[in-house]
């Protein structure tokens, strides 16, 4: 079934069902991206047009959002790593998700549809002062929601 996603115009496969193949080349993908299409066909025994097309699919089905990587944070210099509950005013929960999403102290955001708006896996950066950057944020947004 093909539908369309009310955000991008672009079709994706509605409850897409993955066979075996597709869910090993899915999988190896997340481990490591940066391999090949030639090195992933050959350590999944899959022709590497297989893998390719595979990929394609992945890619316009929004299976597949975008490959990128995953720093050691502590070895950046990022000491202090934090999740953080924000809940916010209807009002300002667009505002909210945006500004934590553009932080230079945020790894990423969770939209959660519970007692709280966001989840944000924040990191105190090399050269800031204290934890206060961090603790700024969730007060700020604390009031905001008071």
């Amino acid at each position: 079934m093909i539908t369309k996603t009310m955000q991008t115009d672009k079709p994706v496969i509605a409850n897409m069902k993955l066979r075996k193949k597709e869910l090993d080349i899915l999988m190896y993908l997340r481990n490591n991206a940066r391999h090949t299409v030639t090195s992933i066909g050959r350590k999944l025994n899959v022709p590497r047009t297989t893998v390719f097309e595979k990929i394609k699919k992945f890619k316009q089905a929004e299976l597949i959002r975008r490959f990128t990587c995953i720093p050691d944070f502590n070895k950046l210099g990022y000491s202090i790593h934090a999740y953080v509950l924000f809940k916010s005013e209807p009002s300002k929960k667009e505002e909210l998700g945006e500004g934590l999403a553009n932080s230079a102290h945020t790894n990423n955001v969770l939209k959660l549809g519970n007692d709280f708006d966001f989840m944000a896996s924040l990191e105190k950066c090399p050269t800031c002062a204290g934890t206060g950057h961090i603790a700024r944020i969730s007060i700020q947004e604390k009031k905001a929601s008071q």
